[in-house]
């Protein structure tokens, strides 16, 4: 009221009705204050809303997630939840804008688009169980169509682009074939939008994800096809103004399309190439000089986590190097790289680490004449295994004490082939503890031991002081359940 009166004095108004309109119009702009700032901390906290994926597998199991990079798809570095003996699990993840999610369990993990505050239920993410696969929540119908009927194997995909080059005879109709492929791949998704069962950004992004795919398999196709550079160069062109959009990198599809595009125009045209923009000599990624500035740092990232996930660590130094003086301002890669430890100061201590090259061609002989008398907790693992590399650096808290608790010792096998690789990436890393660099005959020999028929990792096992092999398929070192296992293990009668 203090106000107010303050307001009529200064207006000095003797005309009852004037008054009335100027207390009206006052009022109507506390309201609206009121009003913006109530939609304004709305939209900060939906900004920053929680999305939250929960469900049950069949049996407790590790779940891998690879949660998006400032909204761009992520494919190097995965997350992991773990399952309680119920089988129940749940992931929470800070997501600025909708983006497109793997989730699951074993090698093809399901597809999921997610948006801010999202709550998904989603039960059977084993593969070998996508049938089964339930879906609770916002795009449910489309995620359970896409995983169920559409995302088929690779060669069902091949397929489709192949049916196209079979039936176009020539070159003047083999575009529109293709375009026609493409959009009739996507004509479902327009079908639930229409429906109101999907959001737009959920039509946008799988849109974007399905051609991406085909687009990649057609470039693939034209490889080993006999068509000119310039007829490649006109089709491929048109095509990818299908796939070209403000979420190109945001999907796996999109990424993957991106990517191949920018590096067939950096090899047809390599004049307009700069060297001094080369962020390292592999000629993977050369084309990411030629994205939409927008998108440069981003591609210059994941050409960075291409090397250093493959066991490239000093051609990946030099890359980071590069980066920072390409992108001095652009702070959230860099710190992203910061926390990945990736080329950072290691230790200068390497004491504590035992490099060994068995001779052996038989598991169970490097068993009983290296391992037996002691408990041993093996990690298998490779240089240019991405996955094996972050699992280093996410150890549960107190893991070496878990170990020394339960008498249990470290022992690291590389299935390296590159011994001098080998050897610096471990004493890079500072891996304390004892390694062997197995060669291929003891590799093959490991396989059966383990009853595997090709190498997955990362992989552990857990051996007994008498050369037992107790538990073939162990918690990674970041899994918290660890502890429990080893206790049960080793309980004290």
């Amino acid at each position: 009221m203090q106000k107010w009166r303050k307001l009529q004095e200064s207006l000095k108004f003797n005309n009852s009705d004037q008054i009335l309109i100027v207390r009206i119009w006052y009022l109507f702009l506390f309201k609206m204050r009121n009003i913006i700032c109530t939609f304004f901390l709305l939209s900060l906290n939906f900004a920053w809303a929680q999305t939250v994926i929960f469900g049950k597998v069949p049996s407790a199991k590790e779940i891998v997630f690879y949660p998006p990079t400032f909204g761009n798809y992520n494919e190097e570095f995965p997350e992991y939840a773990y399952a309680d003996t119920l089988g129940n699990y749940q992931i929470s993840l800070t997501i600025l804008s909708p983006a497109l999610l793997k989730i699951g369990i074993g090698p093809w993990p399901l597809t999921v688009i997610i948006e801010p505050g999202d709550t998904l239920n989603i039960d059977n993410l084993d593969f070998s169980t996508y049938q089964n696969l339930q879906v609770k929540g916002k795009n449910s119908d489309g995620i359970l169509y896409y995983n169920r009927v559409f995302d088929e194997p690779i060669m069902k995909k091949f397929n489709i682009i192949d049916e196209v080059f079979d039936k176009s005879n020539t070159s003047d109709t083999l575009l529109q074939s293709l375009e026609e492929a493409y959009s009739n791949s996507t004509l479902w998704i327009d079908s639930l939008y229409a429906e109101g069962l999907v959001s737009k950004d959920f039509e946008e992004l799988l849109k974007n994800e399905i051609r991406g795919k085909l687009f990649f398999f057609t470039n693939d196709k034209l490889n080993y096809g006999n068509f000119t550079d310039q007829y490649k160069d006109y089709l491929l062109t048109s095509l990818f103004k299908l796939v070209d959009n403000d979420v190109i990198t945001k999907t796996s599809g999109g990424f993957t399309a991106y990517s191949t595009f920018l590096d067939f125009k950096g090899d047809l045209h390599p004049e307009d190439l700069d060297e001094n923009k080369q962020i390292y000599a592999s000629p993977d990624f050369k084309g990411a000089q030629l994205a939409r500035n927008a998108h440069q740092p981003y591609l210059y990232f994941r050409a960075i986590t291409f090397l250093y996930t493959r066991g490239h660590d000093l051609q990946t130094c030099d890359a980071v190097k590069k980066y920072k003086t390409l992108f001095p301002e652009e702070q959230g890669y860099q710190q992203l790289l910061k926390k990945l430890n990736i080329c950072n100061e290691f230790s200068k201590d390497t004491s504590g680490l035992v490099l060994k090259r068995p001779k052996e061609t038989d598991f169970q002989s490097l068993v009983n004449s290296q391992l037996v008398g002691k408990r041993w907790y093996i990690d298998f693992w490779a240089t240019w295994c991405g996955p094996c590399k972050v699992e280093f650096k996410r150890l549960t808290p107190g893991f070496d004490a878990i170990l020394k608790k339960y008498g249990v010792e470290k022992l690291y096998i590389s299935i390296d082939e590159k011994d001098e690789l080998w050897e610096r990436t471990v004493r890079n890393m500072n891996l304390k503890g004892l390694h062997f660099l197995i060669n291929s005959s003891l590799a093959n020999s490991t396989l059966e031991y383990l009853g595997m028929s090709n190498w997955v990792i990362p992989r552990y096992i857990i051996v007994s002081e008498t050369g037992e092999l107790i538990n073939r398929n162990a918690p990674r070192p970041s899994d918290p359940n660890l502890n429990e296992v080893l206790e049960e293990l080793f309980k004290q009668p």
